[in-house]
């Protein structure tokens, strides 16, 4: 398994974004940065492969915090999308597996959020990344894994990859497929 910096890691999480971006048009985005507070550090909105360029090449400074914010992130999601008309909505949840580990667990309580967000219509896509999620890892966490699970709300909405050098080309292609099954 690949150990990768705070820096190189979120890099790659905003190619990803990118590449996914150019792959499926129009987007309808938002990004929520998982940070000490997490935030929207992009508005819902109609974005072109251009526009989403220029927000990724503005945002590279965000590190990765060692902390876990999925509740309250899946609750900001939430927030955004019970505003939007589309009529298929996804979070694409990039992710350990990890619990949450922050004062927002007891407000924000992760599984609850998830299941939340799919009594609304909302699908979770979620993206495992890391050793704790990967089988073949001798750091392999079970728990983690199943929580990731659940999070995403079964198999049919998990997409493991071994690490962040695995965003592109297969997975890549796999998470469009997954996008755009929805609506074909």
């Amino acid at each position: 398994m690949q150990k990768c910096e705070n820096t190189k890691c979120y890099a790659k999480q905003l190619d990803f974004m990118k590449s996914i971006a150019n792959s499926v048009k129009p987007v309808l985005a938002a990004v929520i940065v998982m940070k000490q507070i997490p935030f929207v550090a992009l508005d819902f909105g109609h974005h072109s492969a251009a526009a989403i360029d220029a927000f990724i090449a503005r945002n590279r400074q965000y590190a990765q915090d060692s902390n876990t914010y999925n509740g309250y992130s899946l609750h900001l999601a939430r927030q955004l999308m019970q505003k939007q008309t589309s009529k298929h909505k996804v979070i694409i949840f990039i992710g350990d597996g990890g619990y949450d580990n922050t004062e927002y667990a007891d407000i924000y309580p992760d599984l609850e959020m998830a299941n939340a967000a799919r009594r609304e219509g909302i699908r979770i896509l979620y993206l495992a990344i890391g050793e704790y999620v990967d089988p073949y890892s001798p750091n392999y966490a079970r728990t983690w894994h199943q929580h990731a699970l659940r999070l995403a709300g079964g198999e049919e909405n998990y997409i493991q990859i071994a690490d962040f050098d695995d965003l592109v080309g297969d997975k890549m292609f796999e998470v469009v497929k997954q996008l755009c099954r929805i609506v074909y």
